[in-house]
């Protein structure tokens, strides 16, 4: 049955610390394999003479490696750790995290977020553990690490970073006509 308050807590709190910035299963592919196939283009072991379909395997690529060190932070999406490259909510501008007890505070208050990469051959890295891990992530997924990273020719991938999580925007929480259950809807920013 739908129970508004427990409900209600649990929809303050995704309002409170946003929701894991995760790519949806389309960006995959029909059979989940894109990501598969950029490993392979990127490796050589593939060729595609349509540069946007080329393009499109690596995103799947990038997209799934960026799942992963999302997964990799489990439920702590909306924390900083010491090392992160933290990105300001209101400009979009990067720094790397070095005072916890400074900026913990604003990741509480939704003010900066930890990113995760989108690896490319400028990606800006994180330091430390945090560095430590994702270049671990990139190795499991077959991606070299830092300036190690080479692309087929006529194909580039600068990369970014991507904040670990998202603000729900305009949420709502409707109950079914039926009483067992709920919708939830709500908008997100372009790219989310």
């Amino acid at each position: 049955a739908f129970d508004p308050a427990g409900l209600e807590a649990r929809v303050e709190a995704l309002r409170r610390r946003g929701m894991p910035n995760r790519y949806g299963e389309q960006r995959f592919g029909r059979a989940g394999d894109n990501a598969a196939a950029g490993r392979e283009l990127l490796a050589g072991r593939l060729r595609s003479r349509v540069r946007r379909a080329a393009r499109f395997l690596l995103s799947a690529l990038q997209s799934e490696v960026f799942d992963a060190v999302l997964d990799a932070r489990s439920d702590d999406y909306d924390d900083v750790r010491v090392g992160d490259l933290a990105r300001v909510e209101a400009s979009g501008g990067l720094f790397w995290v070095e005072d916890l007890e400074r900026e913990r505070p604003r990741a509480g208050a939704f003010e900066i977020s930890a990113t995760g990469p989108i690896f490319g051959t400028k990606v800006r890295q994180p330091r430390g553990e945090v560095a430590a891990l994702e270049a671990e992530i990139l190795e499991r997924h077959g991606i070299p690490s830092g300036d190690r990273l080479t692309l087929p020719r006529g194909l580039r991938a600068e990369g970014t970073r991507r904040p670990l999580r998202v603000a729900p925007r305009s949420l709502e929480v409707l109950p079914l006509e039926d009483g067992h259950g709920f919708r939830l809807r709500s908008g997100l920013p372009a790219g989310a």
